[in-house]
């Protein structure tokens, strides 16, 4: 199947959840803001359950702090 991540298409294999897409990329939750389908994703909502699919799309923010 073939997802956008960070507007880059991506082949992935059927049946993979988010969690595992995010944990093969390393991207850590608690230093970006992750955008699933245009909706926010709250960092303490288990991502295990959701599986992608054709199409989806993927966008990962860094949280920057500065001043």
């Amino acid at each position: 199947m073939v997802i956008s991540f960070n507007s880059e298409k991506v082949v992935l294999p059927e049946k993979t959840s988010l969690a595992d897409f995010l944990a093969e990329h390393s991207i850590r939750r608690e230093n970006v803001i992750l955008e699933y389908n245009s909706e926010v994703i709250p960092r303490n909502r288990d991502l295990s359950g959701f599986l992608l699919s054709e199409g989806d799309e993927i966008n990962v923010y860094k949280v920057v702090a500065g001043g």
